[in-house]
């Protein structure tokens, strides 16, 4: 996941397919490609420019204050998804997968959340330390062997970017607490003037 200083944010998952060819050129790089951009519609320029066939199946989403959109590969053709206001939920199976139900169990939840920023961020704390056996709608924060939830955010992006705030944790939410990094975010929004090229921040 990453943000740059014009608001644009980006992240990518991997799908779990079964198939992973490892000549193919890395996935997280999708997201610096993205960065590169001042709008989601640049972001999907600059992503199809690239050819979604040199990548294993992924997701990946962009969006800033004024919109946004999903993309995924992991599907013949892929699949692009314009965002309008509601909930969202990114996972790592393919797009309107019927078989994975955290989908819709994750949506339920976060429609009943508050809608204070002051409320909503320790509530989402919260569900993000959740635990489950792994596959079911319970399963949020992840323990397997070799396999796990390694980090956690929590991003409030504003349209006075300035005022967004954003959490970190660095390891699993359920023993590790969220940082608050809003002041360096703040800085990169601060910086140059959001018409010059936007500077990249990896979060």
């Amino acid at each position: 996941m990453g943000i740059n200083a014009s608001g644009l944010v980006c992240g990518v998952t991997n799908v779990s397919s079964g198939r992973r060819d490892p000549s193919k050129r890395s996935r997280g790089l999708l997201v610096l490609d993205c960065l590169k951009a001042a709008s989601p519609p640049q972001a999907a320029e600059i992503l199809h420019a690239k050819g979604l066939d040199r990548y294993n199946p992924f997701n990946l989403f962009c969006l800033s204050p004024e919109g946004g959109f999903l993309l995924s590969n992991s599907t013949d053709p892929p699949r692009f998804v314009s965002l309008t206001a509601g909930i969202h939920v990114l996972t790592n199976r393919p797009l309107a997968d019927p078989s994975d139900s955290r989908c819709e169990a994750i949506r339920s939840t976060i429609a009943s959340a508050p809608d204070s920023p002051d409320d909503l961020e320790p509530f989402l704390a919260t569900f993000l330390a959740r635990h489950g056996d792994y596959g079911t709608d319970q399963a949020l924060c992840i323990h397997l062997p070799g396999y796990g939830t390694v980090s956690s955010h929590i991003l409030f992006l504003c349209s006075d970017l300035r005022k967004s705030r954003f959490r970190y944790a660095p390891g699993p939410p359920c023993s590790r607490p969220f940082e608050d990094l809003s002041e360096p975010l703040s800085r990169l929004f601060a910086g140059p003037a959001r018409s010059e090229p936007p500077v990249e921040s990896e979060v």
